[in-house]
């Protein structure tokens, strides 16, 4: 059932997913927030282990949009678990009513657009909603990578930038997707910092159950968001957005080998819950990559896709350039890459 209840006033998860012991802390946090401390890991937290603390500090910031967790970021790079006394903790302005409202319509839109879905195809929904709808911060970012102020940017670490300022940083978008989900009613989930590189990142974790099992589903936005560059695509005079599905189900092991290293809570994940593999849009050698781009020349749209054969980043490209052209794409066509996944972009993009 979906979650009822306005924005200014959640205590959902606190009293509903929380032990008593878990709700001490808590409360502790709120209470050392509320009053703009900016480091409440003085309190007590004998017997809660890291992914305790963990699942604490995300009913915190969910249930309090206008808080903001910001300790992944100064944290050392090769810190392998939870330091409480690292906690850092900011609060940016509380949503007005207006803005409360605009968010409950957006919550209540995806609640009414998933309502038949099951929690695979929901999560599907709203990431499709989300990387369309919310730009990268690239200004906060260059902020936290250069060590700088980010007083200025704080409200790109919240679900409240991505949400009402449709702007947002890697841990703002994860939130308001994690809000997003639980108001549709998927409540295993969680959201996982990690380092990729020497810079503080995270990602949202989906865990569902069906006949053979549990499962992890590793979800991460911020490569299918909106960007200043590189996502664009203007024809004609207007720019038109070409969604990338690479992050949705993407595997752990392949996040390993773009140098993600995780901070706490990381479960093994395979892609086979993905998009790419629910669409049979993994190709594991060249030709039936070439056949599959050839059928889908003629519909001139965007191509999303995942390449693991032999072949270099560099081969692959100007291979699919060359055929590209060969097929017929139009002038703007580019081709947009991650190893080892691409996204190739032509013909008739869409908003």
């Amino acid at each position: 059932m979906a979650i009822d209840t306005h924005l200014d006033n959640i205590q959902y998860l606190r009293n509903n997913t929380l032990t008593p012991e878990e709700r001490r802390m808590y409360d502790a946090f709120t209470s050392a927030i509320t009053r703009r401390s900016s480091r409440p890991g003085y309190y007590s937290h004998e017997g809660l282990d890291n992914d305790t603390i963990n699942k604490v500090i995300q009913a915190v910031v969910l249930d309090n949009p206008q808080f903001v967790e910001i300790n992944f970021f100064k944290r050392r790079g090769d810190a392998a678990q939870v330091n409480i006394d690292d906690l850092n903790f900011f609060k940016v302005d509380a949503p007005s009513r207006q803005d409360t409202k605009r968010i409950e319509n957006i919550a209540n839109k995806m609640v009414q657009e998933t309502k038949k879905m099951n929690d695979l195809d929901k999560a599907m929904h709203i990431f499709k909603y989300l990387a369309k709808m919310v730009t990268y911060d690239l200004k906060a970012y260059d902020k936290v990578a250069k060590g700088q102020n980010i007083n200025d940017y704080l409200s790109s670490f919240s679900m409240i930038g991505a949400l009402i300022n449709k702007k947002a940083v890697c841990q703002g978008i994860s939130l308001a997707y994690e809000y997003l989900l639980i108001k549709c009613g998927f409540k295993n989930t969680y959201i996982q910092p990690c380092f990729v590189g020497e810079v503080g990142h995270c990602f949202n974790v989906l865990i569902i159950n069906d006949e053979n099992g549990e499962h992890y589903i590793n979800v991460d936005l911020t490569f299918s968001m909106r960007r200043p560059t590189a996502s664009y695509i203007t024809y004609n005079g207007r720019e038109f957005f070409v969604q990338n599905m690479w992050g949705f189900g993407i595997s752990s092991k392949v996040l390993e080998s773009l140098n993600y290293r995780m901070m706490y809570q990381s479960n093994p994940a395979d892609d086979s819950y993905s998009y790419l593999r629910r669409n049979n849009l993994i190709f594991n050698d060249f030709p039936s990559l070439r056949q599959y781009i050839k059928r889908q020349a003629n519909k001139h749209g965007a191509l999303t896709f995942s390449y693991q054969g032999t072949y270099s980043d560099r081969e692959m490209q100007n291979m699919l350039i060359k055929l590209a052209e060969l097929q017929g794409f139009k002038a703007e066509t580019q081709l947009l890459s991650i190893p080892p996944f691409y996204c190739y972009c032509g013909g008739d993009y869409y908003d």
